[in-house]
């Protein structure tokens, strides 16, 4: 996991017989399956959950889009959006790397737009604790002037102050599942390599829900 499914070293892997079992890595080979998160249905709770409290001018933080977490979680947003007959801004669209760095400075280029978006999806956790960070430092009150949705569930995320509205995945799920098919791989010869995709949920905390006092 964590890696682009074209690096040299992972094609190696896959074109092998040696059984492998990827984690949020769409691998597909002779003895190669993949176990994955429905990161496009995430997206699309997120985006669903902003549209329910109000929010019209929705904007992303991504990942590397190199990497199938990164691009389904950008095709979920884009495909709610439009399935919402939200307007599409390509400013609205910042790329990150799924850590806190990169959201902080995406969501500095987000506050600065003429139009800046009254909610934000961010791609992962790290960066809605650095989207947050910025607005903060920009004076922006979360979530009162803008949500902010974050994706993962990380063990911060609830603790975070505002607490971290997520995605959660179900971490393990993903490693039984990998693991158990994994030794199926093993143990059969003939058995087919997976292709499963685990559901998320949406945990509504503090950031993306604005106070009725």
């Amino acid at each position: 996991m964590g890696v682009g499914r074209s690096f040299p070293e992972i094609q190696k892997l896959v074109r092998s017989e040696v059984p492998c079992v990827g984690v949020e890595l769409d691998l597909t080979g002779p003895k190669t399956g993949f176990v994955m998160s429905d990161s496009v249905e995430g997206a699309k709770m997120a985006i669903r959950h902003l549209h329910e409290q109000g929010r019209r001018k929705i904007a992303t933080i991504t990942g590397m889009t190199y990497t199938r977490p990164g691009r389904d979680r950008l095709t979920g947003y884009r495909e709610q959006i439009e399935e919402l007959g939200l307007s599409q801004h390509s400013e609205y669209v910042q790329g990150g790397d799924f850590y806190e760095p990169s959201g902080f400075t995406a969501m500095e280029r987000l506050i600065a737009l003429d139009d800046p978006p009254d909610a934000v999806f961010c791609a992962s956790d790290m960066m809605a604790v650095g989207a947050i960070g910025a607005a903060k430092a920009a004076g922006v009150k979360v979530p009162d002037d803008v949500a902010i949705v974050g994706f993962d569930d990380a063990p911060f995320a609830a603790l975070f102050s505002p607490a971290i509205t997520t995605i959660r995945q179900d971490k393990i799920g993903l490693g039984k599942s990998a693991g158990d098919q994994l030794m199926a791989l093993i143990d059969d010869p003939k058995a087919t390599p997976p292709k499963i995709m685990l559901p998320v949920e949406l945990v509504v905390r503090e950031s993306s829900v604005r106070s009725k006092s």
